[in-house]
């Protein structure tokens, strides 16, 4: 590792939500570049939360990969290379207000009908459909915006019952592609929210959709009730 990053001070509740490792990928990305970044204070995810971190690195830098203290699996010699060649006394930290100010690149309190929320980029896992079925089972009501979920073939047939739960909800599930390029999501059809810093950004800069980003928990009332409404009180403002 050439840099080290420390999120420590960033609200525990973004990383539980999974946004928080959305905009720490993308934020990290942005500041190491070419660097191999030993990143601090993250806590434990599962696959799914840690395949967004790795996601909105890829975008925004060009590293070919990362440390995570005390979880990927060459932490130690990490930690000890930092250690002996001063770069944890040089450490960066991480504020809330960097990751909200980011965050702030993709949202606009202008009015714009919400015209699609898309999921899925990277492609949604067996974890992230399975809670989005049985959120639809509990509501028991269909989606009110069009939502659009990327996945691969081999997740639709792995997670049939799930899938038939979010179609029947009105969902569109694309296989094995990413609808920030191509026809499938237009910008003539309405702003779009996306929990994916992947998607805000290609969104944005290969479609010329207008895009929000939000968190798991704003996309998926954005779903239900066909608007976006920012949560002030779980970014802090």
């Amino acid at each position: 590792p050439d840099i080290v990053i420390d999120a420590g001070e960033i609200p525990r509740s973004w990383f539980h939500d999974g946004i928080g490792y959305e905009l720490l990928g993308f934020w990290c990305g942005q500041h190491a570049q070419n660097s191999i970044p030993y990143l601090m204070g993250v806590p434990t995810g599962n696959e799914t939360m840690l395949r967004s971190l790795c996601s909105g690195l890829g975008v925004t830098g060009n590293m070919a990969m990362t440390h995570i203290h005390e979880l990927t699996p060459e932490w130690r010699s990490g930690y000890s290379h930092i250690s002996t060649n001063s770069l944890l006394e040089d450490r960066i930290y991480i504020k809330p207000t960097d990751l909200t100010s980011l965050k702030n690149q993709f949202y606009t309190e202008r009015s714009y009908p919400v015209g699609t929320v898309t999921l899925g980029a990277p492609h949604a896992s067996k974890t992230q459909i399975r809670n989005l079925a049985n959120i639809v089972r509990a509501k028991s009501q269909p989606f009110q915006t069009r939502v659009v979920i990327s996945l691969s073939r081999e997740m639709y047939d792995q997670t049939g019952p799930d899938v038939e739960v979010l179609e029947n909800a009105g969902a569109e599930l694309v296989r094995d592609t990413c609808t920030y390029y191509g026809t499938i999501v237009r910008p003539e059809d309405g702003i779009v929210v996306t929990g994916s810093t992947k998607w805000a950004f290609y969104g944005a800069a290969n479609l010329g959709c207008k895009t929000i980003l939000g968190s798991w928990t704003e996309c998926l009332e954005t779903c239900f009730s066909g608007e976006y409404k920012r949560d002030r009180d779980f970014w802090g403002d």
